[in-house]
């Protein structure tokens, strides 16, 4: 599924190890959107080794684990860093979308979004929706909108 259509049901995917704080929820987060969430697990599988929190270098507390009082900062921490590899990987394997409305099939995922079919549509399409919706919305044909009337 796409990780834009999870939509914070936190839990019902396969990505939640990689969530900070709801606020930090990948899902949330635009850049990702058009993204498959077994491409996202992928690709943050093969992070490498993500610095600790500064206040958490070198900390040798025995229950730094348990009840330390940064531990939801050093998840949110350590989730930010591995967010950032895989948005930062992804261009190099993400596939190029096609637009359902006008069928070019050449935009990378940050050039469009993902409707509520879940279907990629381009930015400069979906500006022209936004347009022609407003044109009939005040009684007017597209013809009479571009043309005057």
């Amino acid at each position: 599924m796409r990780i834009g259509g999870l939509e914070l049901h936190c839990g019902d995917c396969g990505i939640t190890e990689y969530c900070g704080k709801p606020l930090y929820s990948v899902c949330v987060q635009e850049r990702f959107d058009g993204t498959d969430e077994d491409e996202y697990m992928r690709i943050a599988e093969s992070a490498p080794a993500v610095k600790d929190l500064p206040v958490c270098e070198g900390c040798k507390r025995p229950d730094c684990d348990e009840t330390c009082e940064y531990r939801d900062d050093e998840r949110e921490y350590t989730c930010e860093q591995i967010a950032d590899y895989v948005y930062a990987n992804l261009g190099e394997i993400m596939p190029k979308h096609t637009c359902y409305q006008c069928g070019v099939d050449d935009f990378d995922a940050d050039e469009g979004r993902y409707n509520e079919c879940n279907e990629f549509i381009c930015d400069n399409c979906a500006e022209l929706n936004k347009e022609q919706h407003e044109a009939y919305r005040r009684g007017l044909t597209w013809a009479e909108h571009v043309y005057g009337r």
